[in-house]
This record gives structure tokens, sequence and C-alpha cells, in this order.
């Protein structure tokens, strides 16, 4: 009977203590009808493979998706491009363009410094590469002049260059880096060789942004003298 009495104490007291242990962890069922808040979007990011860091808290502007479901869509459509596109080299002339590149090339020049014969000037040269839901544009300063009794132009030289990126997309938001962008020339071309980084967001919820997919881009382009 002592014994029975025994068991029965420390049975009740296990109990007991056992309810009186706190637990601060929150089982959180994610599913694609799960409504992204604050304080699911962790778990959220967790649940797809995003990296944590990879979201910032800030004041979202244009379009959101609300639900686990609608970020699934956007990241599966961001990630249908290639993480690494190699563009093919391309050579750019007015008579001749390729199909996914095209020029916008400003006409209007500016005397650099004037010689006895032939000045030299300076143009700033674009193309766009069209890609998927998105558009790069690359502009680089092309110096020249021309030499001979018949004005023959052709280049002198290479300035800065930069890289842009637009788009139609009401939902991913695209942010171009240029990660080299070197400019060389002789007197039939200017060449632009470039590797970019282009990073896709999307807002969720109102309450932040999340990047869901980066990709590396290259390209050599070679712009002719017809531009002169």
């Amino acid at each position: 009977m002592v014994l029975v009495v025994v068991l029965l104490s420390v049975s009740t007291f296990s109990s007991v203590f056992a309810s009186e242990i706190p637990t601060n962890e929150k089982v959180i069922n994610i599913s694609s009808n799960t409504i992204i808040t604050e304080n699911n979007i962790l778990e959220v990011c967790k649940y797809l493979g995003i990296d944590a860091k990879n979201f910032k808290k800030m004041k979202v502007t244009g379009k959101s998706v609300y639900t686990v479901g609608e970020l699934e869509k956007a990241i599966s459509q961001a990630k249908a491009q290639a993480s690494i596109i190699n563009l093919p080299e391309v050579t750019l002339s007015k008579n001749n363009v390729s199909s996914n590149i095209t020029d916008s090339s400003i006409s209007k020049t500016n005397i650099l410094s004037v010689n006895t014969t032939f000045p030299t000037y300076s143009k700033m040269l674009y193309y766009t590469y069209n890609g998927n839901g998105y558009s790069l544009t690359y502009s680089i300063l092309g110096y020249y002049s021309y030499y001979g009794i018949s004005w023959t132009p052709y280049w002198t030289g290479v300035g800065a260059s930069s890289v842009s990126v637009d788009t139609d997309s009401l939902l991913i938001v695209y942010k171009v880096t240029p990660i080299s962008m070197q400019g060389t020339y002789n007197s039939d071309y200017i060449t632009l060789k470039a590797k970019v980084r282009l990073d896709m967001y999307v807002g969720v919820s109102n309450i932040g942004r999340v990047k869901i997919n980066s990709n590396t881009i290259t390209s050599t382009a070679n712009c002719d003298t017809s531009y002169i």
C-alpha cells in the first residue's frame, strides 16, 4: 500500500511539473493557400527554400503576392530562365541588326577638339537585348574622326559604358548590376564586353520584397562605323 502511494505521488508530481514547463515553439502549418504575413514570412521563406536574407522589410509599391501559392507561381516564372545566359557575339550595323538586339544610336555629335583638318567627335552608342519579360539597354561612349580626301570615318577611342533594365511586368521587379564592362576599339569597330547580374524581386503582402532569382548575363557587341 505504501509503494502504491509513493508511485502515485511521483506520477502526479511529474505531470504537474511537465505542465508548468513553458514552450516557445509554434507549429505553423504552411500550404499554398496560406496568407503571407509579417508573423509567418520567415517560415514561408524556409518552406519555399528561400534564404531569409533575401527578404527585406520595406514599403512595397506596385503589385504584391499575398499567398504562398502566388509566391510559388512567381518563383516558377522567374526560374524559367537559365541562371547563366551567354549571348552570342553580335556585330551591329545600321544595315544589319540582330533580331534580339535593337539599335537606338543617337545621331547627334559633339565636337571635342578641332585640329587643322579633321576634328574629333563623340557619340553615345546604344543597343538593347530583349530578354524574357525584360530588356537590357547597354551604352558606351565612342570617339571618332575622319581621314583622307573623302573624309572616311574611323573610331579613335572609347569612354564610359553603362547598362539599365526595363520591363512591362507588373509583378516582378528587375535590378541590374554590372559585374564587368570593358570597352575597346580599333578604327573599324567599338566593342563592349559586358557581364551583368540580373536580380528579380517580388513584393509580398505589402510588408516587404523578396529576391526570387538571379541571372548572370554575358555579352559582346561590336558597333561598326556606320553609326558615325
